[in-house]
């Protein structure tokens, strides 16, 4: 049987944020060929809700679609004994599928936990003005909760860790 598994709607991926020209009509075959695929696919396996709903916006039944979220293993990690202040960071295209919105009404809890946490997102997408205007919005709250740092090339992890800013 014919398993798929979408991590991302590709096509608007590659044409939106990468500047893939395909052209109207190479455009409109990519998506058929897309709805092909998925319609003969047994099972098809996507990483988050959102995509489960653009899945099933191309005609597939629910009882098809699995949703396996990607993840960290916690144990390739170590945390800081006392860390000073609660610090979250994402890394990756900021775009809907991906979960921003859902992130950041998650860190909003975090905050009436831990009012000087810090929610960092670095990257670049559909998703940045956006960000950008809330992380504006936001800069009278103590602190700077929201901070949106846009694309970088090459990011140690362990500067992430120790909370400096910049590349």
């Amino acid at each position: 049987p014919l398993v798929c598994e979408m991590y991302a709607p590709l096509i608007e991926e590659y044409t939106q944020l990468q500047g893939l020209v395909l052209g109207r009509w190479r455009l409109g075959w990519a998506r058929r060929l897309l709805r092909w695929n998925l319609r003969r696919a047994a099972r098809v396996i996507v990483r988050s809700n959102l995509m489960a709903q653009m899945v099933r916006e191309q005609g597939i039944e629910a009882a098809r679609i699995r949703v396996i979220t990607g993840g960290v293993e916690p144990a390739r990690f170590e945390a800081p004994a006392a860390p000073e202040r609660g610090r979250v960071v994402f890394l990756g295209t900021l775009q809907p599928w991906h979960g921003c919105e859902q992130l950041l009404q998650a860190f909003a809890a975090v905050r009436a936990q831990v009012p000087d946490a810090q929610l960092t997102l670095l990257g670049d997408g559909k998703m940045r003005a956006a960000l950008e205007r809330r992380e504006i919005a936001l800069e009278g709250s103590a602190g700077r909760p929201l901070v949106v740092e846009g694309h970088h090339r090459d990011i140690a992890a362990e500067r992430l860790l120790e909370g400096q800013r910049g590349a």
